[in-house]
């Protein structure tokens, strides 16, 4: 019984490390969008590796730190797949409890995938996303005990791409900046 109990105790532990709130990106219309139905799917190969395709609406899974080795950095995580699905356990989720691990915080960039049926402009959505995170971590870095000057962001083959066009264009807002929030990472990982 107090094996049982140990085990239980260890495991809801490590699950509360890893817990997380899923946001929507935008609060109301998405820029940029058209109208239409969520026909997103998800998909989990023998390997166990998930694949997201056509996403429409983007969100923001955050990733805590324990408090005790939460070091107040930041960073986006943002998956690869070519722009045609999002590897999203393997260059997301994992890689955001490792950053868990280390003390910084993580947030998952599930973002939109180029589509001519669900965007006006296919070539800047992704980067209205990526902005927008940016973005939003920064306003809401106190509620969450970070420093809002520590916030980076990793990307992995495409979403590598995406990360490095957020990097270098962030003197050309894509979305609306009412507080002027700085969109520039303080650091890459590409």
């Amino acid at each position: 019984m107090k094996k049982l109990l140990l085990l239980l105790m260890t495991t809801t532990g490590i699950s509360m490390c890893y817990s997380q709130a899923v946001l929507p990106l935008y609060n109301g219309p998405i820029p940029n969008s058209k109208p239409g139905p969520d026909q997103e799917s998800s998909e989990t190969d023998q390997k166990g590796i998930v694949r997201i395709s056509k996403v429409s609406r983007p969100t923001l899974t955050v990733f805590l730190p324990p408090k005790e080795i939460a070091t107040g950095a930041a960073v986006i995580v943002v998956p690869g797949g070519g722009y045609r699905i999002l590897a999203y356990n393997h260059e997301g989720m994992d890689v955001a409890k490792k950053f868990n691990e280390m003390g910084v915080a993580a947030f998952l960039l599930k973002y939109r995938l180029p589509s001519d049926e669900t965007m006006i402009h296919k070539e800047f959505g992704p980067i209205q996303d990526a902005q927008r995170a940016i973005q939003l971590v920064r306003d809401h870095a106190k509620e969450y005990g970070m420093d809002k000057n520590r916030v980076g962001i990793i990307g992995f083959s495409a979403g590598g791409h995406l990360a490095s066009t957020a990097g270098t264009h962030f003197n050309h807002p894509y979305i609306d900046v009412p507080k002027r929030t700085n969109l520039r990472p303080d650091f890459m990982i590409l």
